[in-house]
């Protein structure tokens, strides 16, 4: 998501809190870093290193148990036309 949101600020408790929109794509209990810089408040996630190595290993060896491909079409090469001034 690339576009900009507008939320509040609200109190939680003690602290104040802000709602992020799902699209953000940040699951319940992900850790987040907040820093200040100068006005802007920045959040990343934080992630494993390897945790996300486990599950890329644990994708590629799904991928490698699928079955091999069938026989694969051959196509004729594509053919481009001339075109002057271009």
């Amino acid at each position: 998501m690339t576009a900009t949101v507008r939320s509040k600020v609200f109190r939680s408790g003690n602290s104040v809190a802000v709602r992020l929109p799902k699209a953000f794509g940040l699951e319940e209990g992900a850790e987040v870093e907040i820093e200040r810089l100068g006005r802007q408040v920045v959040i990343r996630q934080v992630f494993d290193a390897a945790e996300e190595k486990a599950k890329l290993t644990a994708f590629i060896a799904e991928l490698r148990s699928l079955p091999a491909p069938g026989v694969l079409e051959i196509r004729d090469t594509d053919e481009i036309p001339e075109r002057p001034n271009m």
